[in-house]
């Protein structure tokens, strides 16, 4: 078996850093809130996390994937992929 070691960093940093990008990206006017779990993200290329979208002042949620690249160290480029559809409103 060979072992393997990698850094993680907290999915709060993930939510935070992809919530920047989202706002340059799109500039809603509405700071997107993402929720990325609980555990911490391996930093590897091509780790996926699975990331829920909220906005303060509005009912909508959107799902998301958020996906790391380019890892240096603790250094990292993430690219987002938003879902088409809202989810539905229950």
């Amino acid at each position: 078996m060979k072992a393997q070691a990698y850094l993680t960093v907290a999915p709060e940093d993930i939510a935070q850093t992809a919530s920047n990008l989202l706002m340059q990206e799109y500039n809603i006017g509405l700071e997107p809130l993402l929720d990325c779990g609980e555990e911490r993200v391996k930093l590897v290329n091509d780790e996926q996390v699975d990331c829920v979208i909220t906005f303060a002042e509005d009912p909508t949620v959107l799902d998301s994937v958020v996906t790391i690249s380019e890892v240096d160290g603790r250094n990292y480029n993430l690219h987002i992929k938003v879902a088409d559809e809202p989810r539905a409103t229950e």
